[in-house]
């Protein structure tokens, strides 16, 4: 029984050592020549085996660190889209502050038209002052040349003893209708006085 086992033993490794030397022989040895034959021939051919070997390996590395970079990008992206943000607030911070000086000076034209209506109301109100204190001067006059009319077929020395109770504005406003010859008349039928007064004030009026 102990001898079949040990045969049996025997056997097996026999077996083992039969498997690793037919991989040796029909795998590896093989696998190696080829390689070495694809180096040989890749020199041969000019071509640098250690380079591509290199440029392999960086690719290989560049794959596992996409993410990575994909990460970078990511958070470049979220610094842009932020100072973004940051200039749409302060554009919309400028316009807003545009807006404010807008509506003051928008403030300021409307009291300026306001000013200038105001202005152009008091004008128009003192032109129709005007217009009424022309008529009734236009009036008055007229009605200064009426009487003064009725003082050139009056007797000089009658006209001159009326005229010298009236006030002197009355009296020098006929004085002034009168002519040159009614009025040296009617001057010589009054006082010295009055005459000279009266003379006096007229020629204050006509200058």
């Amino acid at each position: 029984m102990r001898k079949k086992m040990e045969e049996i033993e025997t056997a097996e490794e026999e077996e083992k050592g039969g498997k690793l030397q037919w991989f040796f022989y029909v795998i590896l040895i093989p696998l190696l020549f080829a390689t070495a034959m694809a180096i040989i021939i890749a020199t041969i051919s000019g071509v640098n085996v250690i380079s591509k070997a290199s440029g392999l390996a960086h690719q290989v590395t560049g794959m596992f660190g996409a993410d990575g970079n994909e990460k970078g990008q990511k958070q470049s992206g979220t610094f842009s889209e932020t100072q973004y943000k940051s200039q749409i607030s302060s554009l919309q911070k400028q316009a807003s502050e545009k807006d404010k000086e807008i509506s003051k000076l928008q403030s300021e034209l409307d009291k300026s038209q306001q000013n200038n209506l105001k202005m152009k109301q008091t004008v128009s109100d003192l032109k129709q002052q005007l217009k009424k204190a022309q008529q009734q001067q236009a009036a008055n006059q007229k009605k200064l040349k009426e009487i003064a009319s009725t003082y050139e077929n009056m007797n000089p020395e009658n006209a001159a003893a009326i005229i010298q109770k009236m006030s002197d504005q009355e009296a020098t406003g006929i004085l002034s209708q009168l002519s040159s010859e009614t009025l040296a008349n009617v001057l010589e039928k009054m006082s010295a006085d009055k005459a000279a007064k009266y003379t006096q004030m007229l020629g204050r009026t006509g200058s």
